[in-house]
């Protein structure tokens, strides 16, 4: 038996005229709302609250495959999903992949997300999808000699808490920050083993203080 009304958007069940409460309808009920409290609190629809190891492996069919594996006893990821809370099994596999190519991988959620937080799926594309519950995960690069597995593809959205997010002095933004203009009031500090690059030239930071000591 169900409720004989929902609301329009979600579907959350509304109790009709004449309607028994069900414990089950009022599970359901309230499993949707609690899963979107849970992704609000993060401030974003389609997001990266955590994630745990990536590693890529080749078949014996010659095809590789990506697997995301939880840390300790916790989910594989969690995040927002279509603006829906999801916790990813301990493992998931994004397989089939071919050699020679580049794939963006996802997490994709969907209706049923809402109500049970698990409900999401690895799905992998060539090219970049823009629909309201796919989840940036990683893009991997298989056209090289060695598969390359880049973590923080430009897209994807790690949300943080704010406190974390303003005391966090170590890539909060990512590894690699593209800024059209930075101003630096007081100084610079470079790595010595850092490089500069400018275009096609590449200068190692220590030969760079060489020069400009250079007598």
């Amino acid at each position: 038996m169900k409720y004989k009304q929902k609301t329009r958007r979600l579907g959350i069940p509304v109790v009709g005229y004449d309607d028994c409460i069900l414990p089950e309808m009022e599970l359901k009920k309230y499993q949707i709302i609690e899963s979107m409290l849970l992704a609000g609190l993060k401030g974003a629809v389609n997001a990266i609250f955590n994630e745990g190891d990536m590693t890529v492996r080749k078949g014996e069919n010659g095809k590789f495959s990506v697997i995301l594996s939880a840390t300790g006893a916790h989910p594989s990821a969690t995040g927002s999903s279509g603006g829906a809370y999801f916790e990813a099994p301990s493992s998931v596999v994004w397989d089939g992949l071919d050699d020679g190519y580049s794939y963006f991988l996802y997490l994709k959620g969907s209706q049923k997300t809402f109500e049970e937080p698990s409900e999401v799926r690895p799905v992998s594309s060539p090219r970049r999808m823009y629909d309201n519950t796919s989840v940036l995960i990683a893009r991997v690069d298989l056209k090289g000699e060695t598969p390359f597995l880049d973590r923080y593809p430009e897209g994807k959205i790690s949300a943080r808490d704010l406190a974390a997010h303003v005391t966090d002095t170590e890539n909060p933004h990512g590894e690699i920050l593209m800024q059209d203009v930075v101003v630096v009031r007081k100084k610079i500090v470079i790595d010595p083993d850092a490089f500069l690059e400018i275009g096609s030239v590449s200068i190692p930071a220590s030969a760079l203080v060489e020069l400009l000591t250079k007598k």
